[in-house]
C-alpha cells in the first residue's frame, strides 16, 4: 500500500486515471482522482483536511469497496494489491482541478489519533467503535429470538 506522500505524488502528476487506494473496507481517491470521480461519475462528499504528515491540505473522497463496480464496468477497472485504477476516456485539465479544488471548504478539524505512520482515525470514530462494541457484548443473545437479533443487527448497521 502507498502512503499519502506516494500518493499525491502520483495524484500531482496524474491526467488521465482515477486511482483508488483501499483503506480497510473503502476504497479512497485522492486530488485529481477524487475530482474526476466527483465531476464526472457522482457527486460525493468531499473531504478537506490538512495532514501533518504530508504538512498540506489534502482532498479526498471514499466509498466501501464492494460498490466499486457500480460506478465502473468490470473490463474498465485494474486491480493490484490494495490499490484500483479506471483509464479515462478523456484527459484531467490541472486548471480544471485547481479551480474546483480551491471551491471545497475544508472539512472541521477534529481531534486525531495516530494509529500507524500512515493511517489516522478521529476520536469521534474510536468512541464510535467501543459503543458498538460495548452494545454487542451486553446483548442478551441467549435470551434472544432470532428476530430480535436480527433487528439487533440492523441498528448495529444503521449505527455503523
Amino acid at each position: 500500500m502507498s502512503n499519502l506522500q506516494e500518493i499525491l505524488k502520483t495524484e500531482s502528476e496524474n491526467i488521465d486515471k482515477i486511482h483508488f487506494y483501499r483503506e480497510g473496507v473503502f476504497y479512497k481517491a485522492y486530488e485529481r482522482s477524487a475530482y474526476v470521480f466527483v465531476t464526472r461519475i457522482k457527486p460525493f462528499m468531499v473531504k478537506r483536511l490538512f495532514v501533518k504528515c504530508v504538512n498540506q491540505e489534502v482532498v479526498s473522497i471514499g466509498f466501501p469497496t464492494n460498490s466499486l463496480r457500480s460506478y465502473f464496468a468490470a473490463d474498465k477497472i485494474t486491480e493490484k494489491d490494495n490499490e484500483a485504477e479506471v483509464i479515462l476516456d478523456t484527459a484531467i485539465v490541472p486548471a480544471d482541478f485547481e479551480k474546483w479544488r480551491e471551491g471545497i471548504a475544508m472539512t472541521p478539524a477534529k481531534e486525531t489519533i495516530v494509529k500507524n505512520k500512515d493511517t489516522h482515525i478521529t476520536s469521534e470514530v474510536v468512541e464510535g467503535e467501543k459503543l458498538i462494541v460495548t452494545k454487542i457484548k451486553t446483548f442478551p443473545i441467549e435470551v434472544k429470538t432470532p428476530l430480535e437479533c436480527m433487528i439487533f443487527l440492523s441498528e448495529l448497521k444503521k449505527t455503523l
